[in-house]
């Protein structure tokens, strides 16, 4: 026997019924979303499989309900948590940290672009004294070129770095060349360093040009992130050619390094580091940075065709 519709049930009823939640299944969803979102963001395998395997297993076993309230549920709390997070839970700190070290190295080279615009060379790696001993570094320099000139005003050039008026200002001057990761610490260590040898960017007290970047500035590294350098951020010394070790986090010995993670490491046991190329740019490499690329682009002049990817 077949039972014919009620003409009289309103439509608006109808269409409702369909789409009916109990407050249990929302709040259940909610937390397989937030699950999930925090899995991407967090870059967690464990937090993206909870995720998923609690949402099947509810939609299976607890809700038995349609593929269309399924997709509806989580369609809802998607838009709803990012408007109840406060905007700063919008990124992981470790994603805004690892950006604001970029930063501040784009920030360094729009500056020793406006230096090289002044004097027509890049600063020299140090000023030394009239016995040729390293007296001033070359971020001291470059301080009235990123929104730092009163503070480069209080900095006296007739004493050492290290002298009684300039150490007093290590605090402000380590908060302008650190990176956010190591910014919690009690040293003034600089995370941005320069590398120094012949033929690079910082031949020593001679500043260089721009026009001597005969492999193109797109291919030179002016500026490379070191975790835990040891130098002060006003020590006129910063790391020698031949003394790097050409790769990303080496095992032994100083080389480009920070404490990044990786972009393609999901469980974050890897690390990258940023570089400054001379045309501006901002690159993260990975810890499959082929050496003889590094090698090549730290010389302004190398000659060398290269066939090698950063990644």
């Amino acid at each position: 026997m077949t039972i014919a519709a009620n003409p009289h049930e309103p439509t608006a009823v109808k269409s409702v019924a369909k789409f009916h939640f109990r407050i249990r299944d929302l709040l259940i969803v909610t937390l397989l979303v937030a699950l999930f979102f925090g899995g991407i963001f967090e870059q967690n395998l464990w937090l993206l499989g909870a995720s998923l395997i609690g949402a099947f297993g509810c939609a299976i076993l607890v809700w038995r309900v349609t593929l269309v309230k399924m997709l509806v549920a989580i369609a809802f709390t998607a838009i709803l948590i990012p408007c109840l997070l406060p905007p700063s839970c919008s990124i992981p700190n470790w994603v805004a940290r690892k950006m604001y070290c970029g930063n501040n190295l784009k920030i360094i080279g729009v500056a020793l672009h406006t230096y090289h615009d002044v004097y027509h060379t890049l600063p020299p790696a140090y000023v030394a004294d009239e016995t040729g001993k390293p007296m001033h570094s070359w971020r001291v320099l470059l301080l009235p070129y990123m929104e730092q000139d009163a503070l480069y005003r209080r900095y006296r050039f007739d004493e050492p770095w290290d002298g009684p008026n300039n150490r007093l200002l290590a605090d402000e001057i380590a908060a302008v060349y650190q990176c956010p990761n190591e910014r919690n610490s009690t040293k003034h260590e600089t995370n941005y360093v320069a590398v120094v040898g012949p033929n690079t960017p910082w031949p020593g007290e001679k500043p260089a040009t721009l026009k001597d970047f005969k492999d193109g500035m797109i291919n030179v590294i002016l500026i490379v992130e070191v975790h835990q350098s040891g130098i002060d951020c006003m020590e006129p010394r910063d790391l020698d050619l031949f003394s790097l070790v050409p790769r990303v986090n080496p095992a032994k010995g100083v080389g480009i390094s920070s404490r990044h993670p990786w972009k393609k490491d999901m469980r974050r046991t890897s690390y990258g580091a940023h570089v400054l190329m001379a045309d501006g740019s901002v690159i993260f490499l990975g810890p499959e940075a082929h050496v003889k690329t590094i090698e090549s682009r730290l010389r302004i002049n190398d000659g060398t065709i290269i066939d090698y990817t950063f990644d």
